[in-house]
């Protein structure tokens, strides 16, 4: 009885993994096909249906290895079948206690067949739901019967021997509901499987069987209840405000710099052109005029620029004279610019006189263009991209319309002989009366007439 007890725990232990195993494998198709039909219920609703009957016709085979405990009897397998009652009750979902009966079929006293009577047993049945579609059920127990062999012994004499059989038993159960074809049937169940009903040194006995169940209760459909809805979530604090972007940096260029939108300075470009003078003249023609504002523009839109201003002549005339006229010219544009508002402490004054020629002398044009002044920038950035270009076309046309030199009086041989120490002018170019009367000589030149330089 011990073993017995010990099987049926086994067993229903084994099946209750086997019902966990079938669940998260099925997913949640029975739970779902439950709820989906509450109002007659899941076939293995043990609720509803905590009782069951059922009739199985079993096919049984008994396989005799002593003869000599069954009277010598000479065939050692013999056939027999039976009906088997039994009725149920489902203690858990699992595990369900059954108890049998059986009634003999009245064809088990021909030769070589055996009768089963007064059969019963009591099994534990734990089961497992596989998928919502069928049932597995593991019964395990305890039968006790009589049976009488009808045989044949060895000298070929026809005997009946009577033994008394009870043993462990055990087997398997397949039980396919026909709700499952039709939900709207009571619940009946097909059932089949196997069975071993005993065995020992002697003998045993085995078969396989199929039949009807009916499953009913005396219970009530469980109430749903609805539940309660999920609690609001509480409202999310409101986020807090981004701190305000801080001010952007206060861009302070250097004066006269421009830069871009990161106060990065950016390359710029100052054009300064150079002015056309009259001949011996340090006088501004009104299109140098026009030329130095934009030079003085450019310079105050930079500031910082180290500027000199470089006066020239053209080639007639003594260097001396040349010398300071060039001067003269280069503190005139100076003195305009400054009138201008440009820093005349970065502005410095030089003349160079007729030594930095950029034409010919020998024509009125190229001599207009070497009485000029032109800047050079001493300090230019990296940034600050600094392009010289020379006088206008209207500043050297000016310079060209002012009086040309004057020619030397032949019949003074002091005259003639210091302008022979000056290139003279060319001979298609007509004598023009001077604009100025004659200088004196310079300080350190001979005293004696000569032509005016410029």
């Amino acid at each position: 009885m011990k073993k017995v007890l010990a099987l049926m725990l086994l067993s229903a232990t084994a099946t209750v993994h086997a019902q966990g195993l079938m669940k998260s494998v099925g997913g949640s198709s029975s739970s779902d096909s439950s709820s989906s039909s509450s109002s007659t219920g899941s076939f293995d609703d043990d609720t509803l249906y905590n009782f069951y009957v059922g009739a199985d016709l079993q096919n049984t085979k008994l396989s005799v290895s002593d003869s000599g405990s069954f009277g010598g009897l000479n065939n050692t397998s013999y056939d027999s079948k039976f009906w088997d009652l039994r009725a149920g009750y489902k203690l858990f979902k699992v595990i369900g206690i059954e108890a049998h009966y059986g009634i003999p079929d009245q064809n088990d006293e021909e030769l070589n067949r055996y009768k089963k009577r007064n059969y019963y047993g009591i099994f534990a049945v734990p089961t497992a739901n596989v998928f919502d579609l069928f049932e597995l059920g593991f019964p395990i127990g305890y039968t006790n019967s009589s049976i009488t062999v009808n045989g044949d012994t060895s000298s070929g004499a026809q005997t009946t021997v009577e033994k008394h059989l009870n043993s462990i038993a055990y087997g398997a159960n397949l039980e396919i509901p026909v709700r499952v074809f039709w939900h709207a049937l009571p619940d009946f169940r097909l059932t089949g499987g196997g069975m071993v009903y005993y065995q020992r040194s002697d003998a045993r006995e085995y078969g396989y069987h199929f039949g009807l169940r009916y499953d009913f209760g005396f219970g009530h459909p469980a109430v749903e209840v609805a539940a309660a809805p999920p609690p609001e979530p509480a409202p999310e604090a409101p986020a807090p405000e981004a701190p305000p972007p801080p001010p952007a940096p206060v861009c302070t260029p250097p004066a006269g710099f421009k830069v871009d939108a990161n106060c990065h300075i950016i390359e710029q470009k100052v054009v300064l052109n150079s002015v056309d003078f009259e001949f011996n003249s340090d006088k501004l023609t009104a299109p140098a005029q026009q030329t130095l504002d934009q030079v003085a523009a450019a310079l105050a839109a930079q500031p910082e620029l180290n500027v000199q201003i470089e006066g020239h002549t053209d080639g007639i005339g003594s260097v001396a004279y040349n010398m300071k006229l060039s001067q003269r010219r280069a503190d005139a544009v100076k003195a305009y610019l400054v009138g201008k508002s440009v820093d005349g402490g970065h502005l410095v004054a030089q003349g160079y006189g007729k030594s930095h020629p950029i034409a010919s002398n020998d024509t009125d044009e190229g001599r207009a263009q070497n009485r000029r002044v032109e800047f050079d920038v001493q300090n230019a950035p990296f940034d600050v991209k600094v392009v010289k270009e020379g006088a206008s076309a209207a500043s050297t046309t000016a310079a060209e319309q002012g009086p040309g030199p004057k020619p030397a009086k032949k019949h003074h041989k002091k005259a003639a002989a210091a302008a022979a120490d000056q290139p003279a002018a060319p001979a298609d170019a007509a004598p023009a009366p001077s604009d100025a009367a004659p200088a004196p000589a310079p300080a350190d030149a001979t005293p004696a007439p000569a032509q005016p330089p410029q």
